[in-house]
């Protein structure tokens, strides 16, 4: 594999799966997970990155794994990689042991990503979520005692029946606990989850744009830097690997539905656990991208932040800066993009219709 400074690791096992989740995923059982493990720790010893800046065990849910396949895990990625900058990892509260916690500060791990979702107890049963928000507190003090202070929470609006004022609520409690980070994710709901299969309908869209809108008040009011779409931070607490992606680094993604990225080639590997396990049938989806296909996806990833898009990061066409020009004046015009002399930036309205931004630019250049 290339050299590259992002690594993404994809842990495909939950205790239970979620009545939303349309993620890689299984549930979870020992001997499967020791023959994932094996093949990680196989995958790992054949990235040729000698240092890395950003690593990311995502799920799926890390914390599911046992103590013991943990320990495996992360001793193998701290021997190979000892100064890793930002190692971040997944964990819900109901999976987490303080032995648990202790084992990741051991080995390095210096930033938690942890599942909240909501604060309420009916909603939290909704979406079939097994914690409450006493185990939250008690898990990030277990995280605080061992010294893991950079913590992300997730919440989720548009959930069934949830208020404007619960989703408050919610965030309200969450920043209780002080927290460097906040992503903030909108229902959708999948074909292949227990909601698409049982036909739960998404709650309107004006709700969902108030709650949105709701959730950039309190959060920049209590402080919090609004960097990208779905991110809030506090001191500048920003997630390093994701800003890889946002800004189109090349990123290895090791694990069964896991992606990469390098140059001009985009690859998925195989979704089905026992292929991976077996060390066949690999890749699942394998593309040569365009220079029109880097230009939008550069765009599409980089109109998320809070950031310029410099021209000059999108010039693999000579016609790329007057085609995006012509075509998003009229945007401009509403107030949803800003360019000039340097580049491009979303802004704040206009992040709210990003998907409509892209699709004009990627009709634009599909007519050239």
């Amino acid at each position: 594999m290339n050299h590259v400074e992002h690594i993404y690791i994809h842990i495909p096992f939950c205790t239970h799966i979620c009545a939303y989740c349309d993620f890689v995923k299984s549930r979870y059982h020992h001997q499967l997970a020791d023959k994932v493990i094996e093949r990680l720790i196989d995958d790992i010893a054949h990235i040729d990155s000698k240092s890395i800046k950003t690593l990311y065990i995502g799920g799926g849910t890390p914390s599911a794994l046992s103590f013991d396949q943990l320990d495996l895990l992360c001793q193998t990625i701290s021997k190979r990689w000892p100064s890793i900058l930002e190692w971040s990892v997944e964990i819900n509260p109901e999976d987490m042991t303080f032995e648990k916690m202790s084992l990741l500060a051991k080995h390095g791990v210096n930033r938690l990503s942890m599942g909240v979702q909501a604060t309420q107890q009916r909603l939290l049963e909704i979406i079939t979520r097994h914690h409450n928000f006493e185990d939250v507190k008690r898990v990030t003090g277990w995280a605080h005692e061992c010294g893991i202070t950079n913590i992300s929470y997730d919440l989720m609006y548009g959930l069934p029946t949830q208020t404007i004022e619960e989703f408050e609520a919610s965030m309200h409690e969450v920043l209780t606990l002080n927290p460097t980070h906040l992503s903030l994710y909108a229902l959708t709901i999948e074909p292949n989850t227990a909601f698409g299969r049982q036909k739960v309908q998404p709650v309107d869209n004006e709700l969902e744009g108030q709650m949105y809108e709701c959730a950039i008040s309190t959060l920049t009011q209590a402080g919090y830097e609004h960097y990208e779409v779905s991110s809030f931070t506090k001191n500048q607490h920003y997630s390093k690997h994701n800003l890889s992606y946002w800004k189109y680094a090349n990123f290895i993604g090791i694990g069964p539905g896991a992606a990469s990225k390098v140059n001009n080639r985009r690859w998925t590997n195989t979704k089905n656990i026992h292929h991976y396990t077996l060390n066949e049938k690999l890749i699942q989806e394998d593309i040569q991208l365009s220079d029109t296909d880097q230009i939008i996806e550069k765009l599409m990833m980089g109109l998320r932040l809070n950031q310029i898009v410099l021209w000059s990061h999108v010039n693999h066409r000579d016609d790329a800066r007057s085609i995006i020009e012509k075509v998003l004046e009229k945007t401009q015009q509403q107030g949803w993009v800003i360019m000039n002399d340097e580049g491009i930036q979303s802004t704040s309205s206009g992040r709210l219709f990003l998907h409509d931004i892209i699709v004009t630019i990627m009709q634009a250049f599909d007519e050239k």
